[in-house]
C-alpha cells in the first residue's frame, strides 16, 4: 500500500511541498507529491517505517500509522488515542479559576466610590462650560435678578446633562453638591467682573482713563480758529491712497487716484494740501513758536481773538462753560486769561438763560477731538 504524507511550507518567499516520510522537499505543487509516492525511494522509506518500532513522528496523523502495513487492532487504536487525547489535553494552557468571591469585589468597587466621593472635583472642561453660562446669564438684557444666576445655571445643566458632559454629576447627591458650589463661586466671581466694568465704565472712557475735559475743550478752540482763519481749506478732502491689500473684502470701494504731486523747487520737504496736512503744518509751526503746552500765555494770545470773533457773531454761548473752567485754571497752575478781554465779553453778555443755555450746549465741543499726537502737548502740565 503506497501512500504519501506531506505539507506545504512557505520558503524563499515561495510555496514548497515537504514529504514527511522522506523528511525533504519534493516540488513546488501537488502534482509533484502524487509523482514523489511512485518512486523506489519514497517506497522504501515508507516500508521501512512501517517496520521499524520507534517511535512515529508526530508530524505524521495518526489515520494513516493505524492503517500502515497489517493495520493495528480496533482495541489497540483506541488506547493509542486515548492516550494522545490525555497527553494533549495536560499540556493546553487553561486559565487558572478566579477564586475571588464576586460579592467581595463589588464590595471593594462600592468602597472605593465612597472613598471618592470625598475627592470629588469638575474637570477643565466642566467649569468652562460653567463659567460661559455666568457670562451669558449675567447678561440677559431681560434679566432683573442677578443673585439668582446659580439656580438658572443648575437648572440648565441638569436639562443638558449630556451634551455638556455633566452626567456623572447628576444622580449623586454628593456630586451635585459640590457643582451647586463651584457655580456658586464661579458665579460670585462673574458678578464682581461685571461690577468693577460698570465702576470702570463710569470712572474711565471707551479705551482707557476720562481725559481732561478742559483740555479737551481747549483743543477744540485752537481747531476752530484755525477753522476761522483758514475758512477756504475746509472743503480740501484728504486723498486716499491705493489699497495695497490683496485680501481685502471684494465689496470695497476701489480707491481714488492719486493727484500728481507737483515739483517742489524749494527743497523743503513737500506738504500735502488737503485740509488735515494743513492743521499739522500749522501746528508745527505754533509748538515751535508758543512752545508745547496749550495752557501758556503764547497760546492764549493766539487764540483770544477767536474768542473776541464768537462774542462777535453770538457764538460764545457755546463756550460758556469753557471761560468758567478757564478763569479757574490759575489755581491748579495753568495761564488763565486777563479779566479784560474775555471774561469782559462773558460778564457783558445779558441775561442768565443764556449762560444756562451755554452751559447745556458746552457738551457740543466734546465732538469730533481728533486722536492724533497733538493731544500730548496738552498733559505737559
Amino acid at each position: 500500500m503506497a501512500f504519501s504524507v506531506w505539507r506545504l511550507e512557505f520558503e524563499k518567499k515561495e510555496w514548497r511541498v515537504y514529504c514527511l516520510i522522506c523528511r525533504h522537499t519534493i516540488g513546488h505543487t501537488p502534482y509533484n507529491a502524487y509523482n514523489h509516492e511512485k518512486t523506489q525511494k519514497h517506497v522504501e522509506n515508507l516500508r521501512r517505517l512501517s517496520s521499524s518500532n520507534t517511535a512515529p513522528s508526530p508530524a505524521i496523523p495518526i489515520n494513516n500509522l493505524g492503517s500502515a502495513g497489517q493495520g493495528l487492532s480496533k482495541p489497540n487504536l483506541l488506547t493509542r488515542l486515548f492516550h494522545l487525547a490525555l497527553t494533549i489535553h495536560y499540556e493546553n494552557k487553561r486559565p487558572k479559576d478566579d477564586h475571588s468571591d464576586v460579592q467581595t469585589l463589588r464590595g471593594i468597587i462600592k468602597d472605593l466610590k465612597i472613598r471618592l466621593e470625598n475627592t470629588f472635583s469638575l474637570t477643565s472642561d466642566q467649569m468652562k462650560n460653567v463659567r460661559a453660562l455666568a457670562f451669558n446669564k449675567i447678561y440677559d438684557p431681560l434679566r432683573t435678578c442677578y443673585m439668582a444666576i446659580n439656580a438658572d445655571i443648575f437648572d440648565y445643566l441638569k436639562i443638558h446633562a449630556e451634551e455638556l458632559h455633566f452626567s456623572n454629576v447628576f444622580g449623586n447627591p454628593v456630586y451635585e453638591q459640590v457643582l451647586e458650589h463651584a457655580i456658586r463661586k464661579m458665579c460670585s466671581s462673574v458678578r464682581n467682573g461685571f461690577r468693577q466694568h460698570l465702576r470702570d465704565s463710569i470712572k474711565n472712557g471707551i479705551g482707557g482713563p476720562k481725559p481732561n475735559d478742559r483740555l479737551v475743550l481747549l483743543q477744540n478752540v485752537a481747531l476752530r480758529n484755525f477753522v476761522h482763519q483758514h475758512s477756504d481749506l475746509l472743503w480740501e478732502e484728504e486723498t486716499e491712497s491705493h489699497n495695497t491689500d490683496k485680501g481685502g473684502p471684494e465689496f470695497s470701494e476701489p480707491p481714488a487716484k492719486r493727484k500728481r504731486a507737483s515739483k517742489n523747487h524749494t527743497g523743503k520737504k513737500l506738504k500735502g494740501n488737503d485740509f488735515w496736512s494743513m492743521v499739522d503744518d500749522w501746528y508745527s509751526k505754533k509748538v515751535e513758536e508758543l512752545g508745547t503746552k496749550i495752557t501758556d500765555s503764547g497760546w492764549k494770545q493766539c487764540i483770544a481773538p477767536f474768542f473776541v470773533f464768537m462774542h462777535e457773531t453770538n457764538l460764545l454761548l457755546n463756550f460758556t462753560r469753557l471761560l468758567e473752567e478757564f478763569v479757574r485754571f490759575d489755581e491748579q497752575g495753568f495761564v488763565g486769561l486777563s479779566p479784560g478781554s474775555v471774561t469782559g465779553a462773558v460778564n457783558n453778555k445779558p441775561g442768565a438763560a443764556s449762560t444756562a443755555s451755554g452751559r447745556q450746549n458746552s457738551a457740543s465741543c466734546n465732538a469730533g477731538v481728533p486722536g492724533s499726537s497733538v493731544l500730548a502737548l496738552c498733559h505737559n502740565n
